[in-house]
């Protein structure tokens, strides 16, 4: 049988993402790539190895959230299952509480960089290849185009920026899900 940070990387694995090299198992959020690349860390972990090791697991951006317990060859006592319950309640609560803190700086951020973007030209070359205008669209310094993403009550929650080659990535760490411009 694999010891349990070998298992957990195989649950990972299994769920479709690239596990992390290293593993930390202090109980707290850790971020890591799911895809592989250095800069992507949409994937987090939170592991526990005293008593029977657990975790939790998931990618930000696809939505993908696990639960993962080590297999210890017998079936666990109630205690146990009772206590693998705690440690995973507390681990939903972190990592909901992570990521609206990080969404929160987000939002201020993205608030800044929408109030400091000029209007869109509609003469910009990813308009003009789509054959759209602006619809209040702006544009960043270096010539992105910039398009704000409201939630259901109006707020500010994030930005995509769209390249003059049509490259689209939406500003780090911002809400998407949910969110909408029209």
């Amino acid at each position: 049988m694999f010891d349990a940070t070998q298992q957990f990387k195989a649950a990972i694995a299994a769920a479709g993402l690239t596990p992390p090299d290293d593993l930390i198992a202090d109980g707290r959020i850790h971020r890591f790539s799911t895809n592989g690349k250095p800069r992507d860390e949409s994937g987090w972990y939170v592991l526990h190895l005293d008593g029977v090791a657990a975790a939790s697991f998931g990618d930000w951006r696809t939505g993908i959230e696990q639960n993962w317990r080590a297999d210890i060859g017998r079936k666990l006592t109630a205690g146990e299952e009772m206590a693998n319950l705690r440690r995973m309640e507390e681990a939903k609560r972190l990592r909901d509480a992570e990521r609206e803190k990080t969404r929160a700086v987000a939002a201020d951020t993205v608030g800044e960089i929408w109030a400091q973007a000029v209007a869109a030209s509609p003469d910009h070359p990813y308009l003009a290849r789509k054959g759209v205008q602006a619809h209040g669209a702006r544009a960043t310094g270096d010539g992105r185009l910039v398009v704000p993403l409201f939630n259901a009550d109006g707020e500010l929650r994030s930005l995509q920026y769209i390249a003059h080659d049509g490259g689209k990535l939406y500003h780090p760490g911002g809400q998407t899900g949910a969110c909408f411009w029209q």
